[in-house]
């Protein structure tokens, strides 16, 4: 009896790992999901996150799961931080400049690069959230 138990469990945790990686989800889906474009997900994939060569993605139609889950582990998944430069800049009581020479002056600190920064208008949460705390 001990043995059924133990086969069965078994093959429960085979099926949740093998649903885990086999589920498809599109990047749109995704993009749905940060409520962005998918140039702007483009983006965040260039500049923001390591695991998946800017090359693969391009090549890629869906994602799987468990890169799903790498991806919103990278950005964040607190959504209500999904901010652009004049919202930082708003909820950081200060204008546009002044938040903008603070980021590039501390830009090693933030993990970001003065490309990153100039090429994106709306930036994942993660990001957001250093900035925000940087400026205080």
């Amino acid at each position: 009896m001990k043995t059924d138990t133990l086969l069965f469990i078994l093959a429960i945790i085979v099926l949740f790992i093998a649903a885990l990686f086999s589920g498809k989800e599109s990047k749109q889906s995704l993009a749905k999901f940060y409520n962005i474009t998918r140039p702007t997900l483009l983006k965040w994939m260039k500049y923001f996150q390591q695991d998946i060569p800017i090359d693969d993605w391009q090549q890629k139609r869906n994602l799987t799961r468990f890169e799903v889950i790498g991806i919103k582990a990278s950005f964040g998944s607190d959504t209500s931080l999904i901010l652009s430069k004049k919202q930082i800049a708003e909820l950081s009581d200060s204008d546009y400049k002044t938040v903008a020479e603070n980021v590039k002056r501390n830009i090693d600190k933030l993990g970001i690069t003065i490309e990153a920064w100039e090429s994106c208008n709306i930036f994942p949460p993660s990001v957001s959230k250093k900035i925000l705390e940087m400026l205080g």
